[in-house]
């Protein structure tokens, strides 16, 4: 016969240390640094969501999520995913029930540019979702 092994000690979390930056249109910036991983993954992640769409224009915060890598004022779908991809980076957006988030992924190096790709795409959602 198996026994249930027994449960030790809860661990102690501690959340790790974090810089705040607030911009002036408003974004938040949290900066969690970890050394010893050499990429970068940014999340842009705006308020709102499906909770928001009037009802006369549901499923607009998933349309307009969908659409952010479909092209900005300054760069084509196809200029955009040949950027991320000359990077080798992964661009990620997506709208839940409440927020709607740009996600990029990428290492050390690309960090620049990568983080320059995000804020255009949620920029233009910003101002236009």
């Amino acid at each position: 016969m198996t026994t249930v092994p027994t449960v030790g000690p809860i661990p102690q979390f501690t959340a790790p240390a974090y810089e705040r930056i607030r911009f002036s249109n408003g974004f938040e910036l949290l900066v969690v640094s970890k050394r010893a991983m050499p990429i970068v993954d940014i999340q842009l992640i705006v308020r709102g969501g499906g909770t928001i769409d009037p009802v006369d224009r549901a499923g607009r915060a998933s349309m307009t999520a969908e659409m952010l890598d479909e092209g900005t004022a300054q760069r084509s779908a196809l200029e955009i995913s040949q950027y991320v991809e000359q990077l080798g980076a992964d661009l990620d957006v997506r709208a839940g029930w409440d927020a709607g988030a740009v996600s990029a992924c990428a290492v050390c190096g690309a960090c620049c540019e990568t983080s320059e790709e995000l804020v255009d795409a949620g920029a233009v959602a910003a101002r236009d979702g």
